[in-house]
């Protein structure tokens, strides 16, 4: 069953997830450009043998319309021009990487979000840091992430509902990884925020929560986070809210980047990605 699923895999134009062997992988290079991020690992059962294949490469065509997320099953443009998002986009934003959340215990697929960074400004930001430390390199260390999340650097989330999403239900679910990161600079030793920080950042995030809509965000539809310096920006079918909040512009990229990220493999997309075309 596999192996009929691999080979409609790589007949069809969209579903590009992953080669399943260097060979193949070898093979399609000569014509077309991969991205590395986007690895994938496929275990193939032959009688009572079974072999697992980590493919290190993502077949990429220029002429295909942006990359599809093998979980979600959501198509993410490779960039987002100027504008794309609101007047205040003054850069072509670059596809870092892009995974599904999940909720872990029944694996019910919530919505599939796309990274995308200005690659110059990045690159610039994080020159001369170190991604990832000997003992993790799983993880981006909490300075390379400091730098790569600055004001200077603009960066947006792309979120598309695997299936119809209430955006209440977004809203809150991005509320209480805001909540949960604050709570842990509170409980540091020493405390990264006085009482007071804190207090502010809990009426930011309910300033946040009255950026959503009501509704419903449709399946296939995009929402988009935008940042500019410290205001972000939430964008759905051309309509766009804003506040200011330094703690909320960072953090909310860093609920997929920490130790503890909201959706282990978007983290390992967005690490990845972030390694291969910006620490470089």
């Amino acid at each position: 069953m596999f192996l009929r699923l691999a080979a409609r895999t790589l007949r069809s134009p969209l579903r590009r997830t992953a080669a399943f062997s260097p060979a193949v992988v070898q093979h399609l290079h000569a014509s077309r450009r991969a991205l590395p991020w986007a690895a994938a690992t496929a275990t193939a059962v032959v009688g009572a043998a079974t072999a697992t294949v980590a493919a290190t490469a993502f077949v990429v065509s220029s002429e295909e319309p942006g990359f599809l997320d093998p979980i979600g099953h959501v198509l993410h443009p490779w960039s987002l021009p100027p504008g794309d998002i609101t007047a205040e986009q003054k850069q072509t934003l670059t596809l870092i990487g892009a995974g599904t959340r999940t909720v872990t215990f029944v694996l019910f697929k919530v919505y599939s979000v796309g990274l995308y960074l200005d690659e110059e400004q990045a690159r610039r930001a994080v020159r001369g840091v170190r991604p990832s430390d000997d003992s993790n390199a799983a993880q981006l260390t909490p300075a390379f992430l400091q730098r790569l999340l600055a004001p200077e650097v603009p960066r947006a989330l792309r979120v598309v509902p695997v299936r119809p999403a209430a955006f209440t239900h977004l809203r809150d679910g991005f509320a209480r990884a805001l909540e949960t990161r604050l709570t842990s600079k509170c409980m540091a030793n020493p405390p990264a925020l006085s009482d007071a920080q804190r207090d502010a950042v809990l009426a930011e995030i309910a300033e946040f929560k009255r950026l959503f809509p009501r509704g419903t965000l449709a399946q296939g539809q995009s929402m988009h986070l935008y940042v500019h310096g410290t205001t972000l920006y939430l964008e759905h079918k051309g309509e766009t809210s804003s506040m200011q909040s330094p703690f909320i512009c960072a953090t909310l990229f860093e609920c997929y980047m920490d130790d503890k990220p909201v959706s282990t493999n978007a983290n390992a997309s967005f690490v990845q990605g972030i390694k291969e075309k910006i620490a470089n």
